[in-house]
């Protein structure tokens, strides 16, 4: 006699879980990788709903958008997302900045109150903000702004560097290899809206695509994007 068997996997689907004591469900927790700045480097902010993500991105950003299709849920779901992760993945170089704490709490009052020097190191380059005194502020972006002037933080740094084409520092000639020597500032590789170079022998809209040698960000090889005949 021959006995034909039907597996169960044919009309059962089984997914395993594991219940918590009290046999509450397993939370629901999503991770998202964004290239949004708004999220610090190194820090997961975490939000309980679309309202949190609309408010710290802005309701028409990307993030907001599919915050608004993960907090449904699936199709006759029985547990809802307990919370959504986001975390930045750069694509690119990222600039520096300066992330204060939460000034929620404070009064304007207490905000005018403050006075006083910080010092911050930004790219490697110290900044000394001088005496600030907040006394004058007439709100949370006036105050932002003194600080700002403070600063004098009013973008990238240029450098001033000595180049010469081609793998060695000796001689001329047209190569994407550009061997930089007597560097005034930091040299960071990037794009054309961030790392681009001038001077003889450069094309229009050369930048620095990465470094191969040498100290970073100062005295070494370098690659870009198009051939330059430096000397």
């Amino acid at each position: 006699m021959v006995t034909n068997t039907i597996p169960a996997s044919q009309t059962v689907n089984v997914i395993p879980a594991v219940l918590a004591g009290g046999g509450q469900q397993l939370n629901f927790i999503e991770l998202m990788l964004t290239t949004n700045s708004r999220v610090p480097i190194g820090t997961v902010p975490s939000f309980a709903n679309l309202a949190g993500v609309q408010s710290y991105f802005g309701p028409a950003s990307n993030e907001a958008a599919a915050a608004a299709v993960y907090f449904l849920g699936f199709d006759n779901s029985n547990i809802k997302p307990g919370a959504l992760l986001f975390a930045q993945y750069p694509m690119a170089n990222v600039g520096a900045y300066v992330r204060g704490g939460n000034v929620s709490s404070l009064s304007l009052t207490a905000l005018q109150a403050l006075s006083g020097t910080l010092i911050v190191t930004i790219d490697g380059v110290v900044k000394n903000s001088g005496t600030v005194n907040l006394a004058t502020a007439t709100s949370f972006t006036s105050a932002s702004q003194l600080l700002s002037t403070g600063f004098a933080v009013s973008g990238p740094t240029q450098a001033s560097v000595t180049a010469s084409a081609g793998a060695t520092a000796t001689g001329t000639g047209s190569s994407t290899n550009l061997t930089l020597s007597a560097v005034t500032g930091v040299v960071v590789p990037g794009s054309a809206a961030s790392a681009t170079i001038t001077g003889t022998g450069v094309p229009a809209n050369t930048y620095i695509v990465s470094q191969t040698s040498g100290t970073t960000g100062g005295a070494g090889v370098y690659v870009t994007n198009n051939a330059t005949t430096a000397s």
